[in-house]
């Protein structure tokens, strides 16, 4: 779970939103500190291959 002011944020839930993205592969949420907000999240996305 990341706090963002005082809110619960889950992180399978953005992960699970931006998995419906038809360019990600996959991706994984974390919170990282931040001083105005307690918490913030990061994603980090793997992205499908384009083909030219």
């Amino acid at each position: 779970m990341i706090l963002v002011s005082g809110f619960n944020v889950y992180p399978n839930e953005i992960e699970e939103a931006m998995s419906e993205h038809p360019a990600v592969v996959e991706c994984g949420a974390i919170g990282v500190p931040n001083d105005d907000r307690g918490e913030e999240p990061k994603l980090f996305v793997v992205k499908k291959r384009q083909r030219n």
